[in-house]
């Protein structure tokens, strides 16, 4: 096992044997119900936010912080903002790809909202069963090729 470090291969293929990993369990119903109230109460709360929330005071980013230039990711926070409260003139201003990252984002929540609905039961026992097929199937597929690549 300790020549396995050493020679820089695989330990399941050192011993001679492929050992099966397991599937990942879902997290527990009251973390994925807090989840989606999280994901649900987003939005809101930066809709009750005033539209210039984050256009002053320090900025966090790492680039600004220790070498006082920006990074391609500055204003990002900001344009996201001022684009959920319909401001598209500041939020481009701010940042050129943002209806192109606001996209992305309602995307992402979308899927998100989904999936977490979805495997919570909402849409009912038999799509909640669909979904977690399906993250399985995906799981085994991707556990497939990664042993095939060793």
């Amino acid at each position: 096992m300790g020549f396995c470090f050493l020679l820089n291969s695989s330990p399941r293929l050192y011993l001679g044997r492929m050992t099966e990993k397991k599937v990942k369990k879902p997290f527990p119903k009251w973390i994925q119900k807090a989840w989606l109230v999280a994901l649900l109460a987003a939005p809101i709360v930066l809709w009750i936010l005033p539209a210039d929330q984050f256009d002053e005071g320090q900025s966090i980013c790492p680039s600004v912080l220790l070498f006082d230039m920006e990074c391609y990711g500055c204003g990002t926070t900001r344009a996201v903002q001022h684009f959920h409260h319909f401001e598209f003139g500041d939020a481009v201003y701010f940042h050129s790809l943002s209806p192109l990252i606001y996209a992305f984002l309602v995307f992402l929540w979308g899927t998100w909202t989904y999936h977490t609905a979805a495997r919570l039961g909402i849409f009912g026992k038999a799509r909640a069963q669909q979904v977690e097929t399906k993250l399985e199937h995906e799981a085994n597929n991707k556990r497939r090729q990664q042993t095939s690549a060793e």
